[in-house]
């Protein structure tokens, strides 16, 4: 950001895929060998999605990881 024409914005940086929680997280468990977390599917709370669009569209910022299934650890 510093070497951009970018200033006085607030970005948020999240990865452009978006598993849902339940799905990150099970297989974050399962590729540690931890025991899989139980959800509560009936909670029926509101899904929201974080957007990575204003940061794509301001820079040329290219995301190493652009799916959390990748992540390593």
């Amino acid at each position: 950001m510093l070497e951009t024409k970018v200033h006085h914005e607030v970005f948020n940086v999240v990865a452009p895929h978006h598993p849902s929680k339940k799905d990150f997280y099970t297989k974050m468990a399962k590729d540690a060998g931890l025991a899989l977390p139980q959800f509560n599917d009936s909670a029926g709370g509101r899904k929201r999605e974080i957007s990575v669009d204003k940061l794509l569209k301001s820079t040329a910022y290219t995301f190493k990881y652009p799916d959390p299934n990748l992540f390593e650890f």
